[in-house]
C-alpha cells in the first residue's frame, strides 16, 4: 500500500509539474493585434484588429499548389486560405474571405472594406515534407486603405 501512494505522489506531482509547460505552449484562440504591425495567425485563431472593428479568423488552408522549394516547376502554383472577417460594430454574420497568395513567398494583398490586408502563408513548401495543420500559419498586416 505504502509503495502504491508513493506512486501515486510522484504520478500527480510529475503532471503538476508538467502541465504549466504544456500550457505555455498552447496558442491563444483570441489575438489582439495593432493595424500597420505584422501578425501570425494559426489555423483556429482570430486576430481582434485595435481601434478598427474589424476581427480576422484563419479557418484553414484550403489549398496549396506552391512550387515547393527544391523543384523546377512549370507553374509556381498559389495557395488559398480561408479566413473568416467580421465588422464587429454592424452585428452582422462574418464574411467569408479566400485568400489567396500566388507561388511565392512574398505577401500578397487584399481589400476589404477600407482595410488593406498584406498576408503570406508559411511555411513555405519543400519538396519531400509535409506541414502539419498546426503549423500552418499566416503572418498578416491590416492598414487603412485610403479609399473604401
Amino acid at each position: 500500500m505504502r509503495n502504491v501512494r508513493k506512486s501515486v505522489f510522484w504520478l500527480v506531482a510529475s503532471i503538476l509539474f508538467l502541465l504549466p509547460g504544456v500550457s505555455a505552449c498552447a496558442k491563444p484562440a483570441r489575438i489582439q493585434a495593432n493595424p500597420g504591425q505584422e501578425f501570425t495567425l494559426y489555423v483556429g485563431q482570430t486576430a481582434a484588429i485595435a481601434g478598427e472593428n474589424l476581427e480576422i479568423r484563419f479557418a484553414e488552408v484550403i489549398s496549396d499548389s506552391r512550387c515547393p522549394q527544391g523543384v523546377t516547376c512549370i507553374w509556381a502554383g498559389e495557395a488559398s486560405c480561408l479566413t473568416y472577417v467580421t465588422i464587429t460594430n454592424l452585428g452582422t454574420p462574418p464574411y467569408k474571405l479566400v485568400l489567396v497568395q500566388p507561388g511565392s513567398s512574398d505577401p500578397a494583398t487584399q481589400d476589404f472594406d477600407g482595410h488593406r490586408i498584406s498576408f503570406r502563408l508559411e511555411p513555405y513548401p519543400v519538396a519531400g515534407k509535409t506541414t502539419p495543420k498546426s503549423e500552418q500559419r499566416l503572418v498578416m498586416t491590416v492598414t487603412k486603405s485610403v479609399t473604401k
